[in-house]
Formats: structure tokens, sequence, C-alpha cells
């Protein structure tokens, strides 16, 4: 039960996928105050509710108007040993503790889920909040999670087409065939972000859920190959105003060739045919594998900052990638 203060007479109800220009409209109205930018669209939306159980594990609050005035959902991962949360509240609706009975609903869910996960497994419940904002921090740490990694978004902003990519001998870059590409590409993606801070196995059936979707575009996804082998990926999608490079990935014998500089320019080069001349991505500010490096060296900048909270729900043992496999 979400307990909210009474005088504010919202209504609580269940998302479905007809909410997600909704949803997408309250996290512009969120984000462009927060951050001076907003980067998700209706199919941004779309895609991730795909992977939530909407009956039990996501909110929408309505105002007596019916203004949705915030949302929040969680999503399970690595055979639920770790629960990301999300949620949002329309600006001038906050301060009125809104946000902070959508937090302890979303830890009550997730409480629910432990018993879900492998015996002896530590479970734990993560979010984002705004980089360096003492009062972020201070709400979240009422609430008992604690800042453990920073997350940087990183963006260039083209002038002129960006340089032809360098590729290692013998490998070629092509877009994702569906239904040809799915089982080798999730292998590829698995292993490279096995060496990625935080890593929990990904799931095939999920994978295959959001490759699925309507709003999924696959020529914006992109393969390097070596003979029949898939070695690299970079998947993209395109949002208001930007590209976005989602997974930039090697696989782990074919790192320090120039690999992924060749599929990051490689990208930068569709989005500029199509005239979207911006590229930004998400990484961890302290990546296991230097990737932030390699951002820089493509031209990349830092423009946005995100602190990852994160709650332990149930001790035991840390099944999430810390260390480099060697």
């Amino acid at each position: 039960m979400l307990e909210l203060p009474k005088v504010l007479a919202l209504t609580v109800r269940r998302p479905t996928a007809p909410d997600a220009p909704a949803i997408a409209e309250l996290i512009k109205a969120a984000d462009i105050p927060d951050y001076g930018s907003f980067d998700t669209t209706a199919d941004d939306v779309i895609e991730e509710l795909s992977a939530v159980d909407l009956e039990t594990d996501a909110w929408l609050l309505h105002a007596p108007d019916n203004e949705l005035v915030a949302a929040a959902w969680i999503e399970g991962s690595g055979e639920g040993v770790s629960w990301r949360a999300w949620l949002t509240v329309r600006p001038e609706w906050r301060r009125r503790g809104i946000g902070t009975a959508l937090a302890r609903m979303v830890e009550k869910r997730a409480r629910e889920h432990v018993p879900e996960a492998p015996d002896g497994s530590r479970v734990s419940l993560y979010g984002w909040v705004k980089g360096g904002s003492e009062p972020s921090t201070r709400w979240s740490e009422a609430l008992g999670f604690a800042v453990i990694r920073r997350q940087l978004r990183m963006r260039i902003d083209m002038t002129e087409p960006p340089p032809a990519p360098l590729l290692p001998s013998g490998v070629a870059v092509r877009t994702y065939r569906l239904g040809l590409d799915d089982l080798a590409t999730f292998d590829t993606v698995d292993e490279a972000f096995s060496d990625h801070w935080g890593h929990v196995p990904m799931d095939y059936d999920d994978w295959l859920r959001r490759i699925d979707l309507p709003t999924f575009d696959p020529s914006l996804w992109f393969v390097a190959t070596h003979g029949e082998e898939i070695v690299g990926t970079s998947l993209c999608t395109a949002t208001p105003g930007e590209g976005w490079v989602r997974s930039l990935g090697v696989r782990r014998n074919w790192r320090n060739r120039g690999l992924g500089l060749a599929l990051l320019l490689h990208s930068f080069g569709v989005f500029w045919e199509r005239g979207m001349p911006a590229v930004a991505l998400g990484v961890d500010a302290e990546n296991l594998t230097g990737a932030t490096r390699l951002y820089e060296k493509a031209g990349m900048r830092v423009v946005e900052r995100y602190d990852r909270v994160s709650k332990v729900l149930r001790e035991g043992v840390d099944t999430a990638v810390r260390v480099i496999a060697r």
C-alpha cells in the first residue's frame, strides 16, 4: 500500500503501454530543470516497461485533474540478486513526500522478491540520483541508501564528419541481422560486459523480448565480425536531438587492437550521415576496462554526472563483478 498524505488526493494505478508518451513527457518535465536536457522517448519507455511486471512492480500517480505526477518501477536482473529502481516526480509536486513514499514502496516490493534469488546470494536494490547534489544525497541516505559508484554521460558534438575507422586486419563491420545474429550478439555483449563493475549475468529471454518490440531499429545496431564470429558490438538508438550508443563492447581476446574505437567512429559516421552530429553514451566513471579514456580519445566530453545509490536487502555472497576476470 502506497502511503501518501491524504491532502494530496492522488490516484495510484498500474501503467500500461499506452501510458508511454505521458511517462516520457513526465521524464522530460523532470530532466530539463534537473539536467538541462532530456533524451527519453516514448519508445524508450515502452522498452523499459517491457522488462517490468506491470501488474506488481510499477506505479503511476495522477492528480485530481488527471495530470501524471509521478512514476516508479523496479526491474530485476542476475536471477533476482540485483534490482534497479527508477522513479521520478514532476518538479512542481516535489517536497510533499511523494518521492519518499514511492521509494519506500519500491523497496518493500523489492524485498518481496528477495526469496526468489539463489540461496546464500546477496540481494541489492539500486538507483541513480543527480551527481554531486547534496539534497539528493541526503534524501537517499535518509532512506538507507549509500553512494557506491559514479556514472558519466559523455557526448560529442561533431562539426565535421568523423575520421574513417581503422579496423583490425580481417575484421568488418555490418548491421545486425534480426533473427540470425540474436544469440551471437547476446553472447558477445554478455562477455564484453562481464568485466564491467556491478555486472550480473544477462538473461537471454529478456534480451529477446527487447529486440522483439516494434520500436527496435536494427539498422542502428552494428556488429564487428571476423569471419563468421561476432567479436564486437555497438548497439545504438536515436533519441531527441542526438544519437545514443547504448552498448559498446569487444570480446576479451579482441581488446587492445583498436576495435572499440573503430566501432565508435563507425557509429559516429552513421549518425553524421543521418543528420545527427551529437552522439552521447553513459559510462561508469571508474570503468574497469578503461572505456572512459577511449571515449575521450574519440572526442567525447563529460556533460552530466550521476551517483549510483545502493542498499543491501539481504546479506550473502556478492555475485556481481567487482574486478576484471583474468
